[in-house]
């Protein structure tokens, strides 16, 4: 499955959940939800994702780790953490910040 539309799915599962905790219908048609009601907090629940940027660590190489007197495995360690947190928050629908030079 495609990376987008399993995050879509992700994103959709989490909406569906909290639609029906708030007592909306999900019946779906062609055109998305069938309820108007629906639709629309569909809408909102990913525009208010998509809004919303993470800003994350870079990954840490083995020469910075060195720098600060760390061991390897605590890089290791660190940039593992670092992509299973991008892989995590891509998936709810929200935006890992873009990178800046200093």
């Amino acid at each position: 499955m495609d990376k987008q539309l399993e995050d879509l799915d992700e994103n959709r599962k989490q909406f569906e959940q909290w639609a029906l905790d708030a007592g909306l219908e999900l019946n779906r048609n062609v055109y998305g939800y069938a309820y108007y009601s629906t639709n629309t907090a569909w809408r909102a629940w990913v525009a208010s994702r998509e809004v919303i940027i993470v800003d994350l660590p870079d990954e840490m190489t083995w020469r910075e780790a060195s720098e600060k007197g760390l061991q390897s495995a605590y890089t290791a360690g660190f940039t593992d953490a670092v992509l299973e947190s991008r892989v995590a928050i891509t998936s709810i629908g929200l935006t890992i910040g873009e990178k800046s030079d200093g």
